[in-house]
C-alpha cells in the first residue's frame, strides 16, 4: 500500500471533541438541544409570516386538480389508478410518488388549507438543515484535518447549518408549496451523506451494516422525492475518495457494499420513467440543440453562484433568452471551463474545496445537462449545491481568520490545541456569522413577504422578467381569479404578442401557447362571452390534444350551448386519456342518462362517485338506478349521498334526498 493508501486509510476515524465545552461550559446533549432550539426559532421567525400564503402557479396541478391525493387508500395501484404512489402523469409531482403522498397526507387532514402544507415544507427544511449541522460537524473531525478543527467542529457545523435554512435562495424551495419535492430530496440527499459518513467511520460490523442499510433507504426515498438525487453515490463516493479512503481504488474496494446499495436508488428511477419521460417539456428529443443549452447554462451557472453571494433580485420564474453561438457565449463558458479546470485540479489534489465545488456541480447536473425548455433557471435547484456551498465559506472563514491571528501556525505541529481555542478568531467568526445569519433572515423576510399575495407575487416577477410569458399567463390567471378582468386581458395579450419569429424563441413559447389559449378561454368565460372562450378552449386542445382541462371546460360550454352530443364527445375523450377525471365522468354519466343510454351512464357516474364522492353524483346514479330497476342499489346510493350531504354541511340537501328515501322506502312496502 502506497503512503498516501496508507494515510488515508487511517484517517476514518473521528476525533474525539468534548463537543462544545471548548467553546462554551456546555455538555453535549444540552449544547445539541440548545442550538436545535434556535435553529429552528429563527427558521420560523423567517417562514412563519407565510403560513396562509395561497397557492400559486404549479400548486393548482399539485394539489387542486390532482386526483391521486384525494384519497389516502389505497396508497399505491397496479391497475393504473391514480393514487399517492401512483400520481398524475405530467404533472410537478409525476415520477415523485413519496412527495405526493405527503401532500395526500396534508390533503386529508386539510384539505385545500395551505396552512398545513407550509408548515410541512417549513419542517422538511428544518430537518434538513439539521442533519447538515450533523454532515458538517462529522465531516471536520475526520483525521483528514488532522484535529484543528475538533474543539469547535460542533460550532463551526452549527453556523454553517444557520447560514444554510437562513439563506434567501432557499426561500422559494420552502414558501413555493410544490417545491416540496426539492426539499424533501435535499432532506433525504444529505440524510444519505451522513449514514455513509458513519457507515465509514463505523467501529463494528454490526454498525457498518446497520449505516449501510439507513444510507440505502434515504438514497432510495430521495428518488421517491425527486430524480435530482440520481448524484448521490458519485458524490459519496468523492466524499470518501477525498476525506477518508484517498484513492477512488480504495474507497470502491473498502465500501463496494455501500455503493451496490446506493446505486439501488437509480433503479425506481428507471422503472417510473420508463414508458417515457416525467414531462414532455424536457429532453434532447425535442430538436433544441444540446450546444444551446449548454452555453445558455454556462450563464446560468455563474448566476446561481452570484446569487449564493448576493441573493437579490430573487425571481419567481427566470426568462433568459437562449445563447446559439460560441460568439456569444464565451464571455460565459471561458469562466465556467477555468472554474472546471480548477475544480478537477483540486480535485486530483483531494483538497476539500474541489470536493465541494464537484459536488454542486453534480447536484445541479441533472439541469445542466438535459435541457428543460421551458424552466432555464430555477433557484431551487441550487437548495442541495448551496448546503455544500455555505459550509466551505463558514469554514473558511474561520479558518482564514485564525491564519490572520496567528501566522505561526503554519509552522506549529498539527494536532495542537493552540488554534483551536485562539478566542480572537473565535469571536470574530461568531459576530461575523451572526450578523450574516441576521441578514439574510431580514432579506428573507422581506422576499417571503411576496408569496402572501398571489398576484402581488407574480407582479413583482414581472418586475424582473417583463417579457416571461409563463409568468404572465399565471398573472392573468390570478388576476382573473380576483375578478380584475381587464388586467388579465391586458396579461394574456402581452404574452400573446411574445410570440416572434425566432425558431428558438418559438420553440421555447409554443411549450406555453396552449396554456395561453386555455387561460383566454377562462377569462372570456368570466366576461360572459362563451362563444369566445370556446373557440380558445379548441385552440388549445388542438394546440395539445391532451389537454384535459381544456377538453372539459370546452365539454361544459357544448353542454351549456345544446350541443350534447359534441359535450359526450369531448368528455369521453378526456376519460379516455384521464380515466382519473371524476367530473368528467360524473358530467359524462349524466348526458348518458338524458340520452336514455342509462347502462352506459351507470359506469361513468359509479366511477365519478369512487373517484370523488360528492352528493349530486350519487342522486344522479340513484336516478338511474331506478330507472333499471335496481331498488336495493339505488338505497345504497341515496344512503351515500346523505352521508356525503352531511360531510360537506349541505344539511338541507341531507335531509330532502332523506325525505325522499323515507318515501320511496315506503311505496316499496305499499301491498
Amino acid at each position: 500500500m502506497s503512503n498516501l493508501e496508507h494515510s488515508a486509510s487511517r484517517s476514518a476515524a473521528i476525533s474525539r471533541p468534548s463537543s462544545l465545552r471548548g467553546v462554551f461550559p456546555l455538555p453535549a446533549w444540552a449544547a445539541m438541544l440548545a442550538g436545535t432550539l434556535l435553529l429552528t426559532a429563527v427558521v420560523w421567525l423567517e417562514y412563519g409570516g407565510i403560513v396562509h400564503a395561497p397557492l400559486i402557479c404549479d400548486d393548482y396541478a399539485t394539489l387542486d386538480v390532482n386526483p391521486s391525493i384525494l384519497k389516502l387508500w389505497p396508497v399505491i395501484s397496479f391497475s393504473g389508478e391514480e393514487t399517492p404512489l401512483n400520481p398524475s402523469p405530467e404533472t410537478p409531482v409525476s415520477a415523485r410518488p413519496l412527495t405526493n403522498l405527503t401532500f395526500a397526507i396534508n390533503y386529508h387532514f386539510g384539505r385545500l388549507d395551505t396552512a398545513g402544507y407550509h408548515i410541512v415544507n417549513t419542517c422538511i427544511h428544518v430537518l434538513a438543515a439539521l442533519v447538515l449541522w450533523a454532515v458538517v460537524r462529522r465531516t471536520l473531525l475526520l483525521e483528514y484535518f488532522a484535529g484543528r478543527f475538533a474543539h469547535v467542529a460542533g460550532l463551526l457545523a452549527f453556523g454553517s447549518a444557520l447560514v444554510w435554512a437562513v439563506h434567501p435562495l432557499n426561500t422559494e424551495s420552502v414558501a413555493y408549496i410544490t417545491q416540496r419535492t426539492e426539499a424533501l430530496m435535499g432532506l433525504f440527499y444529505l440524510a444519505t451523506l451522513y449514514a455513509c459518513i458513519r457507515y465509514w467511520t463505523g467501529a463494528s460490523r454490526s454498525t457498518r451494516v446497520i449505516w449501510l442499510v439507513l444510507a440505502t433507504l434515504a438514497a432510495l426515498a430521495g428518488a421517491l422525492s425527486k430524480e435530482v438525487i440520481a448524484s448521490v453515490p458519485a458524490v459519496a463516493l468523492l466524499y470518501e475518495r477525498t476525506f477518508i479512503a484517498g484513492t477512488f481504488r480504495h474507497a470502491l474496494r473498502k465500501s463496494w457494499p455501500l455503493y451496490v446499495g446506493l446505486v439501488l436508488c437509480w433503479l425506481p428511477m428507471i422503472v417510473i420513467n420508463s414508458n417515457g419521460p416525467r414531462t414532455p417539456a424536457a429532453g434532447f428529443h425535442l430538436g433544441l440543440p444540446g450546444y444551446v443549452w449548454w452555453f445558455t447554462q454556462a450563464k446560468v451557472l455563474l448566476l446561481y453562484l452570484k446569487l449564493s453571494f448576493w441573493p437579490w433580485p430573487l425571481v419567481l420564474h427566470y426568462e433568459m433568452p437562449y445563447i446559439e453561438t460560441f460568439a456569444d457565449a464565451w464571455p460565459w463558458v471561458v469562466p465556467v471551463a477555468l472554474l472546471i479546470i480548477a475544480t478537477l485540479i483540486l480535485v486530483w489534489r483531494r483538497s476539500g474545496v474541489g470536493f465541494v465545488a464537484l459536488s454542486m456541480i453534480a447536484a445541479l447536473s441533472p439541469t445542466l445537462l438535459i435541457p428543460c425548455v421551458p424552466e432555464i433557471v430555477a433557484e431551487r435547484r441550487m437548495y442541495v449545491s448551496l448546503a455544500m456551498l455555505v459550509p466551505l465559506v463558514i469554514v473558511g472563514f474561520y479558518t482564514v481568520l485564525q491564519r490572520i491571528f496567528r501566522p505561526s501556525a503554519r509552522n506549529t505541529p498539527s494536532g495542537t490545541n493552540h488554534e483551536a481555542i485562539s478566542r480572537g478568531p473565535l469571536a470574530i467568526w461568531i459576530v461575523g456569522t451572526t450578523a450574516l445569519t441576521i441578514v439574510f433572515t431580514m432579506v428573507g423576510i422581506h422576499r417571503l413577504s411576496a408569496y402572501n399575495n398571489a398576484v402581488g407575487l407574480l407582479q413583482d416577477t414581472i418586475k424582473n422578467q417583463p417579457d416571461d410569458v409563463s409568468i404572465l399567463i399565471n398573472l392573468g390567471i390570478e388576476q382573473a381569479k380576483v375578478g380584475d378582468i381587464e388586467d388579465a386581458m391586458q396579461s394574456f395579450d402581452h404574452a400573446a404578442h411574445l410570440f416572434s419569429d425566432s425558431p428558438l424563441l418559438n420553440y421555447k413559447l409554443n411549450q406555453e401557447e396552449h396554456k395561453l389559449e386555455y387561460s383566454l378561454g377562462l377569462a372570456c368565460e368570466q366576461l360572459g362571452r362563451p362563444r369566445e372562450a370556446m373557440g380558445h378552449y379548441k385552440k388549445a386542445v388542438q394546440l395539445r390534444p391532451q389537454y384535459v382541462a381544456a377538453r372539459y371546460n370546452l365539454g361544459l360550454l357544448l353542454q351549456e350551448a345544446g350541443l350534447l352530443q359534441a359535450a359526450m364527445d369531448q368528455y369521453e375523450e378526456a376519460v379516455r386519456i384521464k380515466p382519473s377525471f371524476a367530473q368528467a365522468h360524473c358530467n359524462l354519466g349524466a348526458l348518458l342518462a338524458s340520452a336514455g343510454r342509462i347502462d352506459e351512464a351507470i359506469l361513468h357516474l359509479e366511477e365519478g362517485a369512487r373517484l370523488d364522492p360528492e352528493a349530486g353524483t350519487y342522486i344522479n346514479l340513484v336516478d338511474a338506478y331506478v330507472q333499471t330497476g335496481r331498488r336495493e342499489d339505488a338505497i345504497r346510493a341515496a344512503e351515500q349521498a346523505i352521508s356525503v350531504a352531511e360531510e360537506d354541511g349541505q344539511q338541507e340537501m341531507a335531509e330532502q334526498i332523506g325525505a325522499w328515501l323515507q318515501r320511496f322506502r315506503a311505496d316499496e312496502t305499499r301491498p
